[in-house]
């Protein structure tokens, strides 16, 4: 099942979340865990360019939100980031 840009896969012990992020992106990720099941991730990403004598500078972010299919202990999370994919994993309560 896939959700706002994130796959939401079954492992058994654990859920595993995944998504093709650009490594900058993925660097700046938090992901809150509310009620055991209410899964927030929040990207921020940010850019500086120079041209001509003046520099631009953006900012932005995007949040997704889902509800897992069973509760999660959100304090044992583990992020890495490989292959261009970010991997979230909860472990299951």
């Amino acid at each position: 099942m896939a959700s706002s840009g994130f796959k939401v896969e079954d492992r058994g012990d654990a859920y595993l979340l995944t998504s093709v992020l650009p490594e900058e992106q993925a660097r700046n990720v938090s992901v809150n865990v509310d009620n055991e099941r209410a899964v927030t991730i929040t990207s921020k990403h940010e850019k500086q360019s120079a041209a001509g004598g003046a520099t631009a500078f953006s900012s932005g972010s995007s949040t997704q939100s889902m509800t897992l299919p069973g509760p999660v202990r959100g304090e044992e999370l583990k992020m890495e980031y490989k292959n261009g994919r970010l991997e979230i994993v909860l472990p299951k309560k």
